[in-house]
């Protein structure tokens, strides 16, 4: 058996990374996102997207007629919810189920452009496609989306237009933001293939006006989200920070090198131009979505949480990053059998790395979960701050009354919550952990602060019950009246 060959090296490689990611198996979310997008499967599993109880509602920044809605879009909710009928650990699989579709998705792609399939590996064990199977986010989930769109766009046939229409539909309904693809995709034609053209408008109108006639039941408008109108968030577009799109424009010049440009020197130049509109509308977004300012900087989350937003557009890029290494390949005529030997073990020994350090940090994640969890009886209403509503969620996917210390903050005003009623018997969490940069560590310090003001100002009635320093910086009372 010949292991380098195309088909078995992609089996080689995906059964490595398998086995690295249930050797350092992520045991939980580690981010509020995360926390909403499990918390809505489990809604929807129930046939709703509403919680009526504002106690189970953290985080639901929309109040409709149909009760709390939670801010996150709907898409990667869906997909989870078999999952869901395992657990959280079942849950947390959904991310490998999605990378190892990804990664089937971008050998064929290559295999259609006629690129050395091989380079699938690159895909299989970058750093932040590693880090993302490892969540629950919905990035990786756009890309699947993505490449499967792509795959029936360079087809040529007219049922595959459609087809990949109905992909990059869905791809929205994953995350809004995604319809930059459909832009991409669609704007050249205009030019060079307008009955192409309409082959993708065929298959994606439809599901925008299924997007639309959800939007009216779950966010009460049909150009609404959870985050707000649709007015509000195109008018946010244009909020971009200059600092964060140089920065972007270095990393895929020269951390990731040549990754920006390699659609020029691909192997298959047929669809640069929208190789190129998808990297203009991506940088563009991303710099909207996130800011370099905001993260602790490492080497560590450069290549993870920073590039968090542009996973679709790394997926996507190297499919073109892979077509000009093939290139450069063939003009050097280096032995490939050595090379893709040598790549494996690199990106093996990276990838099972960077999964252990990952998995050290969940595990610290879920420990705090778990301290909170067996010092607070079940049924017991849960005070916090910050982000702090994640550990009421248990490994089994009870939710867990909560409340946030700062009204109105986790879920909208209306209707009036009697906080002060609520106090008697519940359980406050202080609690405090590794911190950001930038606007985002302005709120959680703005949240624990208030915790702290109201653990002295109150200090008479509560009884510490629980204190650890270890994993984290952990303060369980009990409002004793």
């Amino acid at each position: 058996m010949d292991l380098l060959s195309d088909k078995n090296f992609l089996v080689l490689s995906l059964a490595a990374f398998v086995l690295i990611f249930l050797a350092f198996f992520p045991t939980t979310f580690a981010s509020i996102d995360e926390h909403t997008f499990l918390k809505n499967s489990i809604l929807l599993k129930n046939g709703s997207i509403a919680e009526t109880n504002p106690e189970l509602a953290c985080r639901s920044h929309l109040y409709t007629e149909n009760g709390y809605v939670g801010s996150q879009f709907i898409g990667r909710s869906v997909f989870l919810i078999p999952f869901t009928l395992f657990g959280l650990n079942g849950a947390m699989l959904s991310g490998l189920a999605i990378h190892i579709l990804n990664a089937l998705l971008v050998y064929l792609i290559l295999k259609k452009l006629s690129i050395d399939a091989r380079f699938t590996i690159l895909y299989i064990f970058f750093p932040v496609m590693l880090w993302e199977a490892r969540t629950l986010y919905s990035e990786l989930f756009v890309l699947t989306a993505f490449l499967a769109a792509f795959y029936f766009y360079i087809n040529n046939k007219k049922e595959s237009d459609v087809i990949s229409g109905i992909l990059l539909g869905l791809a929205v309904f994953v995350r809004y933001d995604a319809a930059a693809a459909f832009i991409a995709f669609a704007l050249p034609l205009l030019i060079f293939d307008r009955k192409k053209l309409l082959g993708l408008l065929t298959g994606f109108v439809p599901l925008i006006l299924l997007l639309f006639a959800f939007n009216n039941y779950a966010y009460s408008g049909p150009l609404n989200a959870g985050y707000g109108s649709g007015t509000s968030l195109l008018s946010s577009l244009f909020l971009i920070e200059p600092i964060t799109v140089l920065a972007y424009l270095l990393v895929f010049l020269v951390l990731l090198p040549g990754m920006l440009i390699s659609p020029i020197f691909s192997k298959n130049k047929q669809y640069l131009f929208q190789f190129v509109l998808l990297a203009l509308a991506y940088l563009f977004l991303a710099s909207r979505f996130t800011s370099f300012t905001a993260y602790e900087f490492s080497i560590e989350n450069l290549f993870t949480s920073r590039l968090r937003y542009v996973v679709p557009l790394i997926g996507i890029f190297l499919i073109s990053y892979s077509g000009m290494l093939d290139n450069f390949l063939s003009k050097i005529k280096i032995d490939r059998k050595m090379f893709f030997a040598g790549a494996f073990i690199l990106l093996v020994v990276g990838g099972a790395y960077a999964s252990y350090s990952h998995s050290k940090f969940l595990n610290s994640r879920a420990e705090t979960r778990d301290q909170i969890q067996q010092n607070i009886p079940e049924g017991s209403l849960i005070i916090g701050s910050s982000d702090d509503c994640m550990f009421s969620l248990t490994p089994e996917l009870e939710r867990r009354s909560y409340l946030n210390i700062m009204q109105g903050l986790d879920i909208p005003r209306e209707p009036e919550i009697n906080f002060w009623q609520r106090l008697n018997g519940a359980y406050i969490i202080q609690l405090s952990y590794s911190k950001k940069e930038g606007a985002r560590q302005q709120v959680i310090d703005a949240e624990r602060k208030a915790m702290e003001e109201f653990v002295k100002q109150n200090s008479v009635q509560l009884q510490l019950i629980f204190e650890t320093a270890s994993p984290n910086s952990l303060k369980i009372y009990k409002w004793i009246g």
